[in-house]
């Protein structure tokens, strides 16, 4: 017994050695991601901005602990930044969360410096004691704006967005992928959406419903017909109607469609987010924006009945001074309990680092936020841990100390032996963590602008989206970045296509967010 607490004693010294753990307040921040695990939301990545308001790619990584209630005024303050080895600079990946087994999955994004590929495509964090990163896991993409939902016990749906493939074509995946937690296994379903359509979504949302087996998917832009050019074909992209639902069943392993009926019917959107209230099974969409600009859509809130098939909206009210946060995109939403929908992060023109919390049971604007009870499964799982045990990850002996297979026990030596052997131990785990500190910390300061990286450039990038064979060029995209607002992972320019076919102009400052008109492959 006592072999195996002074064993676990190490592990810990050697983890925290590498993760550490300050108080700090994120920059103002959108297109990232944020997950409950237990009593805390994690975030990570996103973009923000830099000096001279250039944007910026982050790889800063915070934790928020709600254990005790807080009041919302003071929640920016009550961050945590996590240090140490993580996945590099992210945006658009897609991020889920098993809280049970205390894990998160972080899949696909766009890294820095290049729009499609990541420095690792798919990683995972176990929250356990100090935290520990996974990024040695096979993965066979590099999706981007693509959705992942837990079924919150061992499963990771992955679907949607966009890829390329090593010769450079487009992809639009069409099947879903599964990831296996604590297995670290990808697998794939036979049933296929309907490839190049509206089934094929990027920018859109999802989220698990009430009965705990089917998936809804809401919103987002879809590749349209393609425009033929010479051997080569290129996307313009639209909007999917918000009346147009696509589930997937994960016990039946199928796709379905449906349409919602009614008089009310919010306008199409992007970059939205999506909660399923829990106490009604109804569905909460929050904010969005469209493809022809960087502002939020004034109608920002609705609620999808998946039953009645019909949508309907509310005014939302505030309690105890509470201020809302009105119209956004680029945000990030987390339920905790069952009512305490926090808005994360976004921006409302331009970002910002705010916390809103809203009440879903009473559509009002907390000023307070109770503490996060762990379920039942959560505190046993807590036990397993204390004894010992990981979750959320499949390593053998591997990934942990234990004296119980080494051929010799505790009861073998003799205490001057075993106090020796400890104090040993113990030193060279000193020395270890004290080099490590300091590689860490000459890491960080040479990493302190690669920590959210980004390039100094002013004119729009474009991309160049070919559906292509061997007599079509691969993509590249060898344009910029805009130095003033958040980018999609789509073209910009000075006009833009409009849903209704209409074109619209801007001036001045303003940059479109993105192109619905064709590109020739010559980039005329």
């Amino acid at each position: 017994m006592f072999g195996s607490s002074w064993s676990g004693a190490l592990l810990l010294i050697a983890t925290a050695a590498i993760n550490s753990v300050r108080a700090d307040t994120p920059s103002p921040r959108g297109n990232h991601g944020c997950v409950l695990l237990r009593t805390t939301i994690y975030c990570y990545g996103g973009q923000t901005r830099g000096a001279g308001g250039h944007v910026l790619t982050s790889n800063l990584f915070y934790r928020l602990d709600l254990s005790q209630e807080k009041k919302v005024d003071d929640l920016s303050k009550s961050w945590e930044e996590i240090t140490g080895g993580n996945m590099g600079a992210n945006l658009y990946f897609a991020m889920a969360g098993i809280s049970e087994l205390n894990t998160f999955v972080i899949d696909g994004g766009s890294g820095s410096g290049d729009v499609y590929t990541t420095q690792t495509p798919t990683v995972t964090y176990n929250a356990t004691g100090a935290g520990a990163w996974n990024l040695g896991i096979n993965s066979g993409g590099h999706p981007q704006v693509h959705q992942a939902v837990s079924d919150n016990t061992s499963t990771i749906y992955i679907s949607g967005g966009r890829g390329k493939a090593e010769s450079g074509a487009l992809q639009f995946p069409v099947q879903m992928t599964l990831f296996e937690l604590p297995s670290l296994k990808f697998s794939s379903t036979p049933a296929t959406l309907q490839s190049v359509s509206s089934q094929t979504r990027l920018h859109h949302k999802a989220a698990l419903a009430q009965d705990g087996h089917t998936i809804y998917y809401i919103g987002g832009i879809f590749p349209a017909v393609p425009f033929d050019n010479s051997g080569g074909s290129m996307y313009s992209y639209g909007h999917v109607e918000m009346s147009d639902l696509l589930m997937y069943d994960t016990i039946e392993g199928r796709w379905t469609t449906d349409k919602t009926t009614g008089s009310i019917l919010p306008t199409p959107r992007m970059d939205h987010t999506l909660t399923m209230k829990p106490s009604t099974g109804e569905f909460i969409v929050y904010g969005g924006t469209q493809l022809d600009t960087d502002q939020p859509l004034g109608d920002y809130f609705y609620i999808l009945d998946p039953i009645a098939k019909t949508w309907s909206n509310r005014t939302l009210g505030t309690s105890n001074g509470a201020q809302g946060l009105g119209p956004r995109h680029s945000h990030a939403a987390v339920l905790t309990g069952n009512s305490s929908l926090f808005i994360i992060f976004g921006s409302s023109g331009t970002t910002d680092n705010r916390i809103g919390v809203l009440d879903i049971d009473n559509y009002t604007w907390l000023s307070t936020v109770p503490a996060v009870v762990l379920t039942e499964a959560e505190k046993e799982k807590e036990k397993e841990e204390e004894n010992g045990a990981t979750p959320g990850t499949d390593q053998g002996n591997g990934g942990s100390i234990s004296d119980g297979d080494s051929g010799v026990s505790a009861s073998g030596l003799s205490s001057g032996a075993l106090a020796g052997a400890i104090v040993g131990a113990v030193a060279g785990v000193a020395i270890i963590g004290a080099l490590l500190f300091f590689f860490l910390r000459r890491r960080r300061n040479n990493d302190a602008v690669n920590n959210e990286t980004g390039q100094e450039e002013s004119a729009p990038r474009r991309f160049k989206e070919l559906e292509s064979d061997n007599s079509v060029p691969p993509y590249s995209d060898t344009d910029s970045l805009p130095s003033h607002q958040l980018t999609p992972a789509y073209a910009l320019s000075a006009t833009g296509s409009k849903p209704d076919g209409s074109t619209s102009s801007v001036s001045g400052d303003q940059v479109q967010r993105l192109v619905m008109t064709p590109v020739k492959p010559d980039g005329v």
